[in-house]
């Protein structure tokens, strides 16, 4: 996969955890903050994995030129 398209996902799933933090910030009743904040959990974990994924795309980007 091309290191644009991991950069690509990766400020779409930071641009997700910001509205989540928003919508998780507002007043609400404890059930559904609870719930907010799983679904940023589980982006947080997305996000390690396409981090994780761009990574090793560096990698054999930097082996290919050696």
């Amino acid at each position: 996969m091309d290191i644009t398209l991991h950069s690509k996902r990766i400020d779409a799933s930071s641009k997700k955890l910001v509205t989540l933090g928003n919508e998780y910030s507002k007043p609400t009743d404890e059930i559904t903050a609870r719930k907010v904040l799983v679904k940023m959990f589980l982006e947080v974990a997305q996000q390690n994995t396409l981090i994780g994924e761009q990574i090793a795309q560096l990698d054999r980007n930097i082996k290919l030129k050696s």
